[in-house]
């Protein structure tokens, strides 16, 4: 048999806890090649006296579980295998995998993967399983359980609805097709969102998600430039406020999209650093990569830094867009900022969610500091990070609830608009490979939270 196609780690996706007496564990074999698998499991530490009177003590064999795994999913080069293993009230647990070809019989563990026999010497080497030491009920991965039976309806504000039309504002004609810019106003507020809760809260919608609404430049308002007041041309905190309560008294939950990657040009803190350079009080809140540059040497017009040559960027951003000049959030004084304007509206506002951008590029133990501080103000606060990939190291309990699980909503894009990749039709054996992979990529959830991500109209 060929090993090197059999996957197995401790303590990850393929094996973890699944609550306080749990474990669920999986194994990856080369796909039709294995024909069973089963699970030998047991606390270490169950030994129990010998009967020839000496004060030698052996292995309790009574108390090791055997477990037929099942085969749940299937991928293009694996078959994977599940079991779950329960009631251990011990908390600890060792284990091996005895694998079945239509030929061949093979133990396998964290050191060997020898031949099967009846050999109780080799049958039950503990050296040889693999180890979860304890099940800690503070490492279990907590999400809140309200998330689960929610349907959440994602505004983008300056597009949604204008509550106030005859406010004055130099917006566009609502309907226009002048389009074109970031800078381009419609005139969508908060007070047009709170005009239209009734119909969402019909539509059967219990979750509102509004991207971006603090003071900004642009209509996407990613650019953040004061974090703790909602964008004028959206309205104010006080209306904000009325939002909430509105929304709460329908049984919708409001969700907020943070940007704590970066920040938009205009901030303060940016303008200090460009016009005071090394002497600014904020210069090492921002990655600023030759001191003896300038650090943007293009054009800014209405305020608004135009594209140059990324190799001509002096200042890291996201994705080389010079409005977006990325925060230095390993340090400490940006940290308690940003953290302090999370708390703001978690513990004022009463918001029940966070949708955090670009989360993949902000520093784990940020994140872990402000899931403590959000959740000290209201653990019932869901926590959700837009990562484009496998993000299983945020998912671990000390960071984020979700992820924006784009990975799941990509196959089903393809799958059912028929798109094509090179010359082919996205097939339906690649639409189940890559749900059968994504399914076995992270640990089941108690209760799933998906965020489905679909135009409307769109009927499956």
């Amino acid at each position: 048999m060929n090993f090197t196609t059999v996957l197995h780690q401790a303590k990850s996706e393929y094996a973890y806890a699944y609550n306080e007496n749990t474990l669920h564990i999986r194994l990856k074999t080369e796909r039709g090649a294995v024909r069973k698998v089963e699970l030998l499991a047991l606390d270490p530490f169950n030994w129990v006296p010998r009967n020839d009177g000496s004060m030698m003590y052996d292995l309790d064999k009574e108390s090791i579980i055997r477990l037929e795994m099942r085969k749940e999913q299937m991928t293009e080069m694996y078959d994977c295998w599940f079991a779950e293993a329960g009631n251990l009230d011990t908390k600890r647990c060792k284990y091996c995998f005895v694998i079945e070809t239509e030929k061949e019989k093979y133990i396998m563990g964290c050191h060997d993967r020898i031949p099967y026999k009846e050999d109780e010497s080799e049958l039950y080497n503990l050296f040889n399983y693999f180890n979860y030491p304890y099940i800690c009920k503070e490492d279990l991965y907590k999400a809140p359980h309200w998330v689960a039976h929610t349907v959440w309806y994602q505004i983008f504000p300056e597009r949604f609805c204008n509550g106030t039309p005859g406010d004055g504002r130099n917006v566009l004609p609502w309907g226009s097709e002048e389009m074109d810019g970031a800078l381009k106003k419609f005139g969508g507020n908060l007070e047009g969102i709170i005009e239209k809760l009734d119909y969402i809260q019909k539509a059967g919608f219990t979750g509102i998600y509004l991207t971006p609404i603090f003071k900004a430049t642009s209509s996407h308002k990613y650019d953040t430039i004061d974090y703790f007041i909602i964008d004028p041309e959206f309205g104010t905190n006080e209306i904000f406020e009325k939002l909430v309560k509105e929304a709460h008294q329908r049984g919708i939950r409001i969700m907020l999209d943070a940007v704590f990657n970066h920040c938009g040009y205009q901030h303060p803190f940016w303008q200090d650093v460009l016009m005071h350079g090394k002497e600014s009080k904020y210069y090492d809140y921002f990655y600023i990569l030759d001191a003896d540059k300038p650090i943007f040497d293009g054009q800014v017009l209405d305020g608004v830094p135009q594209e140059i040559p990324r190799e001509e960027l002096n200042y890291r951003t996201f994705a080389y867009t010079p409005t977006m000049p990325k925060w230095n959030t390993g340090n400490p004084e940006v940290r308690e900022y940003l953290l302090e304007a999370a708390c703001f509206w978690t513990e004022k506002y009463h918001i029940d969610g966070w949708r955090l951008d670009v989360s993949n590029e902000v520093p784990h133990d940020f994140w872990r500091e402000f899931r403590k501080r959000v959740k000290d103000r209201n653990p019932e606060l869901y926590i959700l990070g837009e990562n484009w990939d496998n993000s299983l190291p945020w998912l671990m309990g000390d960071q984020f609830d979700a992820v924006m699980n784009y990975e799941f909503a990509m196959p089903i894009w393809k799958y059912f608009r028929k798109e094509k990749e090179g010359e082919r039709i996205y097939s339906e054996e690649q639409f189940r490979y890559a749900i059968g992979r994504l399914l076995t990529s992270y640990p089941n959830p108690d209760k799933p939270e998906k965020l489905f991500l679909f135009s409307t109209p769109c009927v499956i």
